[in-house]
């Protein structure tokens, strides 16, 4: 997975070619903030790596607000967990994804 610097997924990996598997009509947040009943994309991330994982730190301004997502990544797959969400009260919750990707069909042999 590919996230560019305002936390928007730019790629999916994935496959035995290892080809993008992400749709190119969207866009989709890594993580979308709920707070009033708004949903607000990040506008800022950061990134750190630091005991075998990668620290993401999306950033809201509007909101004050900040989230780290620590991720790791597995043969099979990865795992995002938040470790952080500050300060509480301005986050009612977070959305995960859409992550819109392509289908995928096997090669007729």
């Amino acid at each position: 997975m590919a996230i560019d610097g305002r936390g928007t997924i730019t790629a999916l990996h994935g496959g035995v070619a290892s080809r993008n598997l992400l749709a190119s009509d969207t866009t989709a947040s890594l993580l979308t903030v709920v707070s009033d009943g708004r949903r607000v994309a990040p506008p800022a991330l950061a990134v750190q790596r630091r005991d075998g994982a990668t620290q993401l730190t999306l950033s809201y301004a509007s909101l004050g607000a900040r989230i780290v997502v620590r991720a790791r990544e597995r043969a099979s797959h990865l795992t995002l967990e938040i470790t952080s969400a500050t300060p509480a009260n301005r986050i009612d919750a977070v959305i995960w994804g859409r992550i819109p990707a392509r289908s995928v069909r096997p090669s007729a042999r």
